[in-house]
This record gives structure tokens, C-alpha cells and sequence, in this order.
């Protein structure tokens, strides 16, 4: 039997003034070519009406419930939906106030802190690649001296309620542990490390243009007074962050000396597979306690066990794909406070191996030691209107939904880190993790369909705050500090990523001819996952049984179920049933057919355009083509 077909994309409700489509279904019993002539008008297709008009206001009924799902048995449960709208200024307005400012030509970090900086510093220790950035209340934790005695410069934001003494009491720190057998106390140089006095943060807030701004929307005596720390580290060039806090400690060596956290190798990791659009990856990390999550990890998941994913296969990934490096913590890691009342401590990770999250699904990570490279600088800006314990975990939510849009990938790497937790009162931290409750699976979702017609990296990070505002997920006043911190970063030369988006126009139907097998679920899976790496909408149809249907919804698997004839005539009528079902559809503009075992060169069917082109109807397309002939009905082969 000779199967041909390999891609077959259908665009019913752009048709024009084509009237006939013609695609290829598979060859019969035979090995004779089945071709099928189909119209349009033959599926009664009609094209979807599309509201594009934005109300200024969303009224809300006296009697509706406006923000929860609730009965008088239970309270009120969070649901996404837009309650208001943004209507302040674009970035653009922003940059056109600006432009010809001259005095932000001469903005650097030697400029902003005067006096307190050495040319020394500046001109000979710290061009280095690496810097690490911490803010602190407490005083100074051996923590810092571990970075220090790397090759790492460090940024130290201090808040309003950060001892005034702190860097003499560093200093006091260093000379303390080099006389005691701490070897790497010896080769801590205090010269890579920038204290940010309050006094000279001050300052900052009294410059012009977009850097001034930022500083001066950043509020005091809150997590996100780190941004600072961040900016400084940019301003000086850096490639790699490491964002982390003073209670986690950067592991020794055998020898003594503290432990490399950052190689130009590749990355050797385990790719998770899995379907659902939430990762857990305490298990595949192997957390010793049993049923253990993440901070931030949504709660209404924790028993679905098909978010713990599998290892698909492990591989090599170049550093310059990865965009966030998430070591976990050994003894009291970063769990939320309902773990730490309900579960035992302490808890170590026992894998060796780093695991990779896919494109299409969330996992968060946090401030505590997270190393960032420069392509993904953008994404360290911390919320200011939500609490602390929020305030990581929504950065990382955020950044991962541009991440699917770029290359940029998230890694969790082994625990390289002890974390000796500061003071804190789980009660306390149980009130400030509210929205992380509440909010966080609703928030995952709304962000794995989220879109935007923005193609420069920029405005989309913009146009994703603004929506994230609407939605009840942060205030106005984050949307504003956003457009600033993309202007200081403009400003500066701050080169984006490249926009590589999933293309959101087109549903991927995947044909599966056979489903006997005893691997089907855990291939469609795969199949699914990598599809999702470039278009948002993927769905398997196949002669699935009803066990294996529900395997795979509970996986987050969009599934039909069709007629079990070995592919002779169930494609047409999966894809005429799918055809239906997204008509009406104000986002999918056609379907991409394609079978399970084909493997599909995206850049040339998308004629390496966003969105995908939908413009005209691909036709027969064969696996055993020689690659660029054209068939008879004049479509190129790929």
C-alpha cells in the first residue's frame, strides 16, 4: 500500500474565487492514486463573523457573578475573563515624547552611582560576562561570598529596611571566614561587588527620559525594588545573570571550593514530554518527598500526575537556546507555604540530570537562583502590584508565554544549591501566595491561548501586559513600569530576540490510520508536543478507543475519535467534521492536514511567513517525491 500523503492545508472561509480544492486522500487496496474533488459549498461552509469592535466599558449585571463560579455551599473560585480596559499610553507615544532627548545618549552605570564607583572597578574587574544580582532586608549571608569567589560580579540592592552597615559587615564577613578553613572565603574579592546605596538610588529617580520613570514607578520595601539590580547589571554589559537570594547558597566541591554553575558547554538535558499545558517537575527531578510541587505550581493539578510528564530522550541544546537556568534547592527548597504545613522538610532533589520544559507548556521558576542569558534579559522585569510571592512566579509564567514565540528555552538544572531559608511565617506567607491559588491555573491558560498581531518583541511583551492588566492579573501601574523598562532597554541598544512565532491562523490536524498499538497514547503525545513547537492549535484524530480518549484529554490531548478503516475513507471525514467544528472560528483560517508519520518542513510550507499563509490550498503533497518537483495539478512538493 502506498501512503502519500504528507500535508494538506484547507482554507474554507478564505476560499475567494477559488472553487474547486483539491487535495489527496491516500491510495486504495490497489496502489491506485485516490483523488477527491471537493467544494466548498459541498461541506456548506460559510464564513464566520468576526466582532472587531472594542466596547469601552464591559457592564456587568447586577445579579452576575463577575469574578467567580460560586454556590451558596463554597466560596467564590477565580475565573479569567477581561473586566476592564487599557486605555493609557503605548510605548510608541512614549518613544515619540522622548526621541530627542540628547541627555540619554550619556546614561551609563559609571554616570548614575558618581563617586561611589572606582575606574578601577568599572575598567578592569568587572567587564566581566557574569553578574549576579540579590536584594536583601537581612545581613550579609555567606551566600555572597560564594559568588564572589567565582568569576562573577555582583549587583546588591538594598531596600529601606536593609542595615545601613551592610557593606562593612560584608567586609567583616570576609575576613572572619578566610581565617577559619573556608577556602573559598580567601578569593573573595569585594571589588566585583556594587552596593546601590538607597541614597543613590534617589538620585536615579531624578534623571529624565524612560530610565528615570522606571525608577521612579518602582515601589519601596518590595521585591520588584530588584529591578534596579538588573538594569545596573545590563547597563554593564552583562551576557548571563544569576538572579538568586541571600538564603541560597552555591554548593562546594569535594576540594572545598564552591561549585561552577555555568559552563559554554551545551546543555545535556532530558526532554519532558507531556501534554498538559502545566509541568510539574518535582517528580522528574526526583523530589524525596512524595506529591511535592513547585511555589506558584497551579493547585487544582496536583493530582493530575500526567503534568509529572516522561523523559522523551535526552539531548544536547547550545547554550544560546537556553533563556532561564532554574537550579533547584536542596534542604528547604522553594515550595509555597501550604507544602511546608502539610509536608515534611527537609527535601533534596535526586536527579543528576537536567530536564528541558516544552514550548507549549508552564512551569515556574523563581528569583532564588535562576541564571538568565542576555536574549532573555527582557523577561527578568518583577511585578510591582502583586506581593512578593507572587511577584517571580507571574514573571515566569509571563516570560514563558514569549518564549514559545522565540527560540528561547527553560531548563531546570540539578541542585547546586543549599537553601538555609531565612526567617519567614508560613501563616504570613500563606496570606501573601493568595493569588498563586486562586489564580495560577486560570492565568496558565489564558496565556497558552493568548495572541497578539505585534511582531517586534517589544510591543508583544507590551501588548501581553496590557492584557494580563485587563484580566485582573496585575495593576496599571505594572503596565506602565513595563513600557518603561522596554524603553530604558530600547534606549540602550538592548538587542530582542528575533520573533519566531507559533503560527495561531492554522489548526494541525494529525490523521492516525491505526491506534492497536500499545505505545499509541504516549506517541500521540510526542506527535502533539512537537507540533505545538510551531502552531498553537494541534488536534489527533484517530480510531481511538474510549480508555484511550480519556488518556489522552486527561493529558490536555485535543482528541476526536473516528471510524476505524485503516485510513481508506475516515480522513475525508475527519477533516469535514473539523472543518465544521472551527467554521465559525474568528482565529483558525484553515486546517493543515497532515498524517501522524509525515514529517513536515514548516519553513517551506509557511513560505517562512507569519502568520501562515492562507492565501492559497495546498494540494498533494508525497512522501516519495523527489524534494522541489511539482506535481501535476501545479503544487509544489516539499
Amino acid at each position: 500500500m502506498h501512503l502519500c500523503v504528507a500535508a494538506l492545508l484547507v482554507v474554507p472561509f478564505l476560499i475567494g474565487d477559488i472553487r474547486d480544492s483539491f487535495f489527496f486522500l491516500r491510495s486504495n487496496s490497489s496502489g491506485d492514486d485516490v483523488h477527491i474533488n471537493i467544494k466548498p459549498q459541498d461541506l456548506d461552509l460559510e464564513l464566520g463573523d468576526i466582532d472587531t469592535d472594542v466596547a469601552e466599558e464591559i457592564p456587568q449585571g447586577e445579579n452576575e457573578d463577575t469574578s467567580a463560579a460560586m454556590n451558596a455551599a463554597t466560596g467564590q473560585v477565580f475565573q479569567d475573563k477581561q473586566i476592564r480596559i487599557f486605555g493609557g499610553k503605548r510605548l510608541a507615544d512614549y518613544e515619540n515624547e522622548h526621541k530627542d532627548e540628547d541627555y540619554n545618549a550619556n546614561l551609563n552605570a559609571t554616570m548614575i552611582l558618581g563617586m561611589n564607583i572606582t575606574d578601577k572597578q568599572i575598567g578592569s574587574l568587572c567587564h566581566a560576562k557574569k553578574w549576579g544580582v540579590v536584594t536583601t532586608i537581612f545581613d550579609p549571608t555567606d551566600a555572597i561570598l560564594r559568588l564572589l569567589s567565582l568569576d562573577w560580579c555582583l549587583v546588591i540592592v538594598p531596600d529601606l529596611k536593609t542595615p545601613k552597615d551592610y557593606m562593612a559587615k560584608l567586609q567583616s564577613l570576609v575576613e572572619n571566614n578566610s581565617s577559619t578553613s573556608k577556602q573559598y572565603a580567601a578569593t573573595a574579592d569585594l571589588d566585583r561587588a556594587f552596593y546601590l546605596p538607597v541614597e543613590e538610588q534617589e538620585l536615579w529617580a531624578g534623571h529624565h527620559g524612560f530610565f528615570g520613570s522606571f525608577v521612579r514607578s518602582t515601589p519601596w520595601n518590595h521585591f520588584a525594588r530588584k529591578n534596579l539590580g538588573y538594569l545596573f547589571a545590563i547597563l554593564q554589559k552583562a551576557e548571563f545573570i544569576f538572579d538568586f537570594d541571600d538564603d541560597n547558597y552555591i554548593k562546594l566541591g569535594d576540594d572545598g571550593f564552591v561549585l561552577n554553575i555555568l559552563s559554554d558547554d551545551p546543555v545535556n538535558v532530558s526532554v519532558a514530554m507531556l501534554g498538559t499545558n502545566a509541568f510539574n517537575h518535582h517528580p522528574m527531578m526526583g523530589a524525596t518527598v512524595n506529591g511535592s510541587w513547585a511555589r506558584g505550581f497551579p493547585l487544582d493539578l496536583l493530582q493530575n500526575n500526567a503534568t509529572y510528564g516522561t523523559v522523551a530522550f535526552k539531548e544536547d541544546i547550545p547554550l544560546s537556546q537556553v533563556g532561564v537556568i532554574q537550579f533547584l534547592a536542596d534542604n528547604n527548597p522553594d515550595i509555597d507555604a501550604i507544602h511546608r504545613i502539610t509536608k515534611p522538610l527537609p527535601m533534596n532533589f535526586q536527579s543528576s540530570s537536567a530536564v528541558l520544559v516544552p514550548k507549549h507548556s508552564f512551569a515556574p521558576y523563581n528569583a532564588q537562583a535562576t541564571i538568565h542569558s542576555k536574549l532573555a534579559f527582557w523577561g527578568l522585569l518583577l511585578p510591582g502590584t502583586v506581593t512578593g510571592r507572587v511577584s517571580d512566579i507571574w514573571r515566569s509564567y509571563f516570560a514563558q508565554c514569549i518564549f514559545a514565540d522565540t527560540e528561547l528555552r527553560l531548563v531546570f538544572a540539578p541542585p547546586k544549591i543549599h537553601q538555609f531559608r531565612n526567617e519567614h511565617n508560613n501563616l504570613g506567607d500563606l496570606n501573601a501566595e493568595q493569588d498563586l491559588y486562586n489564580k495560577a491555573g486560570e492565568l496558565i491558560a489564558y496565556l497558552s491561548s493568548w495572541t497578539s498581531s505585534e511582531t517586534r518583541l517589544a510591543e508583544r511583551f507590551e501588548h501581553l501586559y496590557i492584557g494580563l492588566y485587563e484580566h485582573g492579573y496585575i495593576e496599571l501601574e505594572d503596565v506602565t513600569r513595563a513600557q518603561f523598562w522596554l524603553g530604558v532597554l530600547i534606549e540602550r541598544g538592548y538587542q530582542f530576540p528575533s520573533f519566531k512565532g507559533r503560527h495561531r491562523n492554522v489548526a494541525v490536524m494529525g490523521q492516525f490510520n491505526y491506534a492497536n498499538r500499545e505505545s499509541i497514547v504516549t506517541d500521540v503525545i510526542f506527535w502533539t508536543q512537537k507540533t505545538r513547537e510551531f502552531f498553537s492549535t494541534v488536534v489527533a484524530v484517530g480510531p481511538f478507543n474510549d480508555a484511550q480518549v480519556n488518556m489522552l484529554r486527561r493529558n490536555f490531548i485535543s482528541v476526536r475519535a473516528s471510524t476505524a478503516d485503516e485510513g481508506l475513507y475516515s480522513p475525508l471525514s475527519n477533516l469535514r467534521n473539523l472543518l465544521l467544528e472551527y467554521k465559525n472560528s474568528t482565529t483558525i483560517e484553515g486546517i493543515l492536514y497532515i498524517h501522524n508519520d509525515a514529517i513536515m518542513n514548516v519553513t517551506r510550507l509557511a513560505e517562512d511567513r507569519y502568520p501562515f499563509p492562507t492565501h492559497q490550498i495546498l494540494s498533494t503533497i508525497r512522501y516519495d517525491s523527489p524534494r522541489g518537483q511539482t506535481s501535476k495539478k501545479g503544487c509544489q512538493q516539499y
